[in-house]
C-alpha cells in the first residue's frame, strides 16, 4: 500500500493471556468495535479511543513540526565558526 498522509486505518487485535502470561492472538478486526457492551468495555474503551485519536493526531502534529523544522533549516545559512 502506498504511504499517504490523507487516510489511516486501525485494526483491533483480540488477545488472551494464559496462566504463564503468554499472549495468544485470537483474531484481528478491521475496523475495531468501539461500542460499549458491558462494564469492562465501559472501563477500557474510552482509553482505547483516546489512544487511537492521540496516535493519529499527535503523530500528524509531530510530522508537521518536522516538516517545518526541515524547511527552516534549509533557509538558514551554514556557519562552521560562529
Amino acid at each position: 500500500m502506498k504511504k499517504s498522509k490523507n487516510y489511516f486505518e486501525f485494526f483491533g487485535f483480540d488477545v488472551i493471556v494464559d496462566s504463564n502470561l503468554r499472549p495468544w492472538l485470537l483474531e484481528i478486526n478491521s475496523p475495531p468495535q468501539l461500542h460499549v457492551d458491558g462494564c469492562v468495555d465501559k472501563m477500557v474503551k474510552p482509553f482505547v479511543a483516546r489512544d487511537m485519536f492521540m496516535k493519529v493526531f499527535h503523530q500528524r502534529e509531530e510530522e508537521a513540526l518536522l516538516d517545518i523544522d526541515s524547511d527552516l533549516d534549509d533557509d538558514l545559512p551554514v556557519t562552521l565558526n560562529p
